[in-house]
């Protein structure tokens, strides 16, 4: 039953301490999303700003590579070719948690109206962080790079079919070092980002605790990244000995958005009429959610509230649109998917 039912005071009861909910109320870790909001303000810092309204459109520039000529020699009417800009539209989606609460249903609950009110809140805050999370990590595996062939460099062996880098088993302690080998022949210098899946980030582990102390010093490979993240997640079902994705540090921003009647705030929540605000994430990533809540009249009797009640219909929303550094080239993008094949 969604009732808190229950918990309803039929007999004398006593409530868990919190940490005996943790259990229950457990949620998944989302590694994709941690990494876009913390790049969030490494690409458009005033994107709140730019968009003014949820149907509005949003457009962002970058200047294209020219390619280099093939001339050795001067000459006095010498002519070349130039670079150019590149148009990316932005796209936000949103993530909605509706929730109903009765007045009276904290009457005869050993949960107050108010607990039950803060529990719903943060169950919608999990539920968001949850399908955020999923949302961001097929973002980055459906927007990898899907060219139809590569220069690995020797660090593995190129899958046009998967478009995927696999990695050979003989250089599986070495995993992250071919890596980083495979990105710096794509020209992408400095440390990486990357999304391990549960199989190869348990590998990964075991790898990065074989120091200097050791006789297999392995711990090196990690000089190479900013970020080493589990995800529990599936990255690639045609990679059972374990998958990842791999991007340049910092590309990867997640745009959170506040329709601006919530943030000014509006309303009243006791209202039929409703308001606007907005709740500050309670997992502490940063975000502020969309709020909005109305209350009418209602029979709340077979609800867990009281025949004559109020009833508060409320809704959580993450606006947030993902956002990777645009490439010219057909197929190709900054983030490219790794595999090992045994």
């Amino acid at each position: 039953m969604s009732n808190y039912t229950a918990s309803a005071l039929l007999a004398a009861q006593a409530k868990f301490i919190p940490s005996f909910e943790t259990p229950e109320v457990r949620r998944k870790q989302d590694p994709a999303l941690m990494l876009a909001l913390k790049n969030m303000e490494v690409t458009i810092p005033t994107h709140q700003e730019l968009r003014k309204k949820d149907d509005r459109a949003v457009k962002a520039y970058i200047k294209t590579k020219r390619a280099a000529s093939a001339t050795t020699t001067k000459a006095h009417n010498h002519t070349g070719t130039k670079a150019d800009s590149k148009e990316v539209t932005l796209s936000w989606v949103k993530f909605v948690e509706p929730f109903t609460i009765y007045l009276k249903q904290g009457q005869s609950n050993i949960f107050g109206y108010a607990e039950q009110l803060a529990h719903e809140m943060m169950e919608s805050a999990r539920n968001l962080h949850s399908r955020a999370g999923t949302a961001a990590l097929a973002y980055l595996q459906s927007n990898r790079s899907q060219l139809a062939s590569l220069t690995t460099g020797g660090s593995g062996s190129w899958n046009n079919t998967n478009f995927a880098l696999e990695v050979a088993g003989a250089d599986k302690d070495r995993f992250l070092q071919n890596a980083a080998s495979f990105m710096r022949v794509q020209n992408f210098r400095g440390q990486y980002d990357a999304i391990l899946d549960a199989e190869q980030y348990r590998k990964m582990q075991y790898i990065l605790q074989q120091g200097a102390a050791n006789q297999a010093n392995l711990s090196w490979q990690a000089a190479d990244f900013a970020t080493i993240a589990e995800t529990t997640e599936a990255i690639d079902a045609n990679y059972s000995n374990g998958s990842a994705l791999i991007m340049p540090a910092n590309s990867f921003a997640g745009l959170p958005w506040n329709d601006p009647t919530n943030r000014q705030g509006k309303g009243d929540y006791d209202s039929v009429l409703g308001g606007y605000g907005v709740v500050t994430d309670p997992l502490g990533s940063g975000l502020n959610f969309d709020f909005h809540a109305y209350t009418t009249r209602a029979d709340g009797s077979s609800q867990g509230g009281g025949v004559q009640d109020e009833v508060l219909e409320a809704e959580m929303t993450l606006t947030i649109g993902w956002v990777l550094p645009p490439l010219s080239t057909a197929d190709e993008a900054v983030v490219y998917e790794l595999a090992q094949l045994t």
